[in-house]
């Protein structure tokens, strides 16, 4: 009988779940990432590798299609290694790598990857609900709490055995304490593997470089706006307010017909069509709309091709949709484009109601910040100048609205204004 040994490790840093430095990573690419650096380590072949196992509780979304096989291809694998995925909850990651290791004892495999991931932050939200609202009466006739999730799973064990708050709080203050303690100790730097990661900065962390003496130069690089569209043959609706969008697009919201929004407008089913969960357009309209990122009901059709929703929607007389400004911009010929009355009346997007702010909540101001002290590197100054002199045509190119020509003179003189003043010669 053959031993079954592990000879590299690998694994992401941990973020803050929906607010953390890793919200803007999908999941195949994070758990490529371990993957990658894990056999670089091991000093294997990629294609020597039989299989690549990876243990999930949230398969869905980012996360769907047997990440264990995205993951596998995302780290460059060759197509010929064959990738599973484990789905046993919280047991999911060990059961990876004891199945890794029955493949190598009883089946003959000789190297097999194995090991665990969850993306809290780009699954959670639309899993559990989606899992609830599909739950099988036959399942739960049969076993009553079959669907519970491990927070309410706690709660009942909690009550059962008459653990206080107190003593939670102080057993997770203890496990914090532990895993910062060790982290300072340098304990998990041969294990942790950085990884790039870019998110929005928020007021609070702007406050904090300033505490912490992080000089940031804020430069306004483009606009981005999202239209809503419906069908050219709607006759009855021009406009909605953001409350009677929120009221359509919330989580489990009730709204199944045009009538259930106005009584005025035909009691047909209002059929809609939107990115998907993965999509930074998804992220920038349930935050503007439900006041929640990722916070929508899930009984749409989605897809990340444009191409997709503008044809769902144009096939549909009850359809609406939304997507980029700029995607509707290229098919304005085929949608109609619904107002959207933010509290001052009903505006339309186009590229001087974005650029303006006036189309709101669906435009906004996008930003890159440069930390001063990084100008003293000739790389990073010829980086930022080459930014801001390509920023108009590759916002355009990309289906954002570039900023005025008065904004992109205020950006080269913020830069030379931040720009180290050379020394005086003699």
């Amino acid at each position: 009988m053959k031993d079954a040994v592990i000879v590299s490790t690998a694994r992401s840093p941990i973020g803050v779940a929906f607010k953390g430095t890793l919200n803007n990573i999908k999941s195949p690419t994070l758990t490529a990432h371990a993957i990658r650096h894990a056999v670089e380590r091991s000093g294997v072949g990629g294609d020597e590798i039989d299989d690549v196992i990876i243990g999930a509780v949230l398969t869905a979304g980012t996360a769907g299609m047997n990440i264990g096989r995205l993951a596998s291809l995302c780290a460059g694998l060759p197509n010929t290694v064959s990738g599973q995925t484990i789905d046993r909850q919280c047991s999911s990651g060990l059961m990876a790598i004891a199945t890794a290791a029955k493949q190598i004892i009883v089946d003959g495999m000789d190297i097999v990857v194995a090991g665990g991931q969850d993306n809290i932050s780009a699954v959670q939200n639309q899993y559990f609900p989606w899992v609830a609202d599909q739950a099988d009466a036959n399942v739960v006739m049969h076993a009553e709490h079959a669907y519970m999730p491990m927070l309410l799973t706690a709660e009942h064990v909690v009550k059962q055995y008459g653990i206080t708050r107190e003593a939670q709080d102080e057993y997770a203050l203890q496990s914090q304490m532990r895993t910062a303690a060790g982290q300072q100790a340098g304990a998990f730097d041969d294990e942790i593997v950085p990884i790039s990661a870019t998110r929005a900065i928020k007021d609070k962390e702007k406050a904090a470089c300033a505490e912490n003496g992080v000089e940031l130069i804020e430069l306004e690089v483009a606009f981005d706006g999202l239209a809503v569209v419906i069908n050219p043959e709607n006759d009855w609706c021009e406009c909605m307010t953001v409350d009677q969008l929120k009221e359509l697009w919330r989580p489990e919201s009730a709204v199944k017909k045009w009538s259930d929004l106005n009584p005025d407008w035909p009691d047909e089913a209002i059929n809609l069509y939107g990115p998907g969960t993965d999509s930074g357009t998804f992220d920038y309209f349930t935050k503007a709309i439900n006041g929640e990122e990722k916070a929508s009901r899930a009984d749409y059709t989605a897809s990340e091709d444009d191409n997709v929703l503008v044809t769902g929607v144009l096939s549909d007389k009850y359809a609406l949709g939304y997507f980029g400004y700029a995607y509707y911009a290229e098919n304005k010929d085929k949608l109609k484009l619904l107002g959207v009355d933010g509290g001052d009346g009903c505006k339309t997007p186009s590229e001087e109601t974005v650029r303006a702010l006036t189309y709101q909540p669906l435009s906004r101001p996008l930003f890159i910040y440069v930390r001063k002290s990084s100008l003293e590197r000739p790389e990073v100054v010829e980086l930022v100048k080459f930014y801001l002199e390509n920023c108009g045509q590759l916002s355009t190119d990309v289906g954002y609205v570039p900023v005025s020509d008065e904004v992109a003179a205020q950006n080269q003189q913020r830069l030379k204004e931040a720009l180290p003043t050379a020394p005086a010669e003699s």
